[in-house]
């Protein structure tokens, strides 16, 4: 599923438009189950799936069929301390945390319609580390896709990231020959690089 997406959102940078819509839709329809989306046949839906699916479908001009089933799914892997597991009764993580936000927002809730809304902001605050870096999960070090996630889901939520913080710990994982590691003294590469110019784009446009 994430392939499909990817693949449709690079048609759309490059100013194309999607190959085969009509084959897009009923292909990443046909990947919804039990609420969820999952990634094939004979798999189980999560969140991951499920967030690209609807990313998928806004690309190539679908509308879920099942967004009161989804919108279920989705709520059934929040947990009860803020944020979102991969599927029902995980522990969070702050890439499911942001996907399920960015998805919920995607069915046609609203920020302040979400679940529990000020525990799951509370939540991705609560990981982020002395060095301004968010871990995705509790027992991992701070990260730059982790950052990104937080960052993304804080303004999402209608929530301000703190800034500053976030900007340090960016700026220290910057590589002198360019590009990004995925934490200070790491080295240089394409995603983490990504998520370094989104999150920092994210800041500076919300204090703006």
């Amino acid at each position: 599923m994430d392939a499909t997406y990817y693949a449709l959102r690079v048609h759309r940078l490059l100013g194309g438009e999607p190959p085969a819509p009509d084959a897009c839709r009923h292909w990443v329809g046909a990947q919804g189950s039990a609420g969820g989306f999952s990634s094939g046949p004979g798999t189980v839906p999560d969140v991951d799936n499920t967030y690209y699916a609807l990313r998928a479908l806004e690309l190539c001009g679908g509308v879920p069929k099942e967004a009161a089933a989804h919108l279920a799914f989705l709520d059934s892997c929040a947990a009860a301390q803020g944020g979102f597991g991969n599927r029902p009764g995980e522990p969070p993580d702050l890439d499911r945390t942001y996907c399920a936000i960015h998805s919920l927002l995607m069915l046609g809730r609203p920020a302040s319609g979400l679940a529990r809304p000020a525990p799951h902001a509370a939540w991705v605050t609560s990981r982020r580390a002395a060095s301004g870096g968010y871990a995705n999960r509790p027992g991992q070090g701070p990260s730059l896709p982790a950052t990104y996630w937080a960052v993304h889901a804080l303004c999402l939520l209608n929530e301000t990231p703190s800034g500053q913080c976030e900007l340090g710990f960016i700026s220290e994982s910057r590589c002198p020959a360019g590009g990004f590691g995925c934490a200070p003294g790491s080295p240089a590469e394409a995603w983490p690089t990504y998520c370094a110019l989104q999150a920092g784009a994210l800041i500076r446009g919300r204090s703006v």
